[in-house]
């Protein structure tokens, strides 16, 4: 049995909202960039990777997440790459066998505090799936056992789960002086750092 996660300790920071200048919605070109650049690699992935004939499809429903999804809309490349690349598949698939094409759903996920609004008032109108909100911390237990058959998550792993609590204590030797980052601290501030990410990937990989 999967162990479960609960980050009792852990913040909410969310992006600030759609409708802010400095939101994520309207500072994100690079990000954009990168995510067109990586389709033919999602679509390489998914074709070599996929395998159609195996898969435990109830109700005939094909589900994909996007996790840390934001307010968009970089979300909706990602999503449209990984779901042309999955039809793809499936088209293929059906020329040498009885598999059926299944519904696509797609859950776009993010912390409570997310601004789902702004997110979904922009869905493409054009969309070939299903799209829901599933609202909770990546770190933490989102999805039942083997509900998901696609999962990304670009820009988001660098997000730690919590800020290491060494690094806000005064009386440490990582105390970081209230700083958010911790470019040119001296090493016991980056070790703490290194140590958090370590624990949240491995909670990611190996307790799921």
């Amino acid at each position: 049995m999967a162990v479960e996660r609960n980050n009792n300790s852990s913040h909410e920071f969310p992006m600030a909202s759609g409708a802010s200048p400095f939101s994520y919605k309207k500072n994100s070109v690079y990000q954009k960039r990168v995510v067109r650049a990586t389709k033919q690699l999602m679509n390489a992935v998914v074709m070599e990777k996929l395998q159609v004939e195996s898969l435990n499809i109830q109700r005939e429903i094909f589900q994909i997440t996007d996790m840390g999804c934001s307010t968009g809309p970089n979300t909706f490349i990602s999503v449209q790459n990984i779901v042309e690349s999955v039809e793809l598949k499936f088209q293929n698939t059906t020329k040498t066998n009885d598999t059926k094409i299944p519904k696509i759903q797609v859950f776009f996920s993010d912390h409570s505090f997310n601004d789902f609004n702004t997110l979904f008032a922009s869905l493409p109108m054009n969309k070939s799936y299903y799209a829901a909100a599933a609202v909770g911390s990546f770190y933490d237990r989102v999805f039942p056992d083997e509900s998901l058959h696609i999962v990304n998550c670009s820009y988001g792993l660098h997000f730690l789960s919590k800020v290491p609590s060494e690094v806000e204590d005064k009386t440490s030797p990582a105390w970081n002086k209230g700083m958010v980052y911790y470019s040119h601290a001296k090493e016991e501030v980056i070790r703490e750092y290194e140590t958090q990410h370590e624990k949240d990937i491995y909670g990611l990989v190996f307790e799921r």
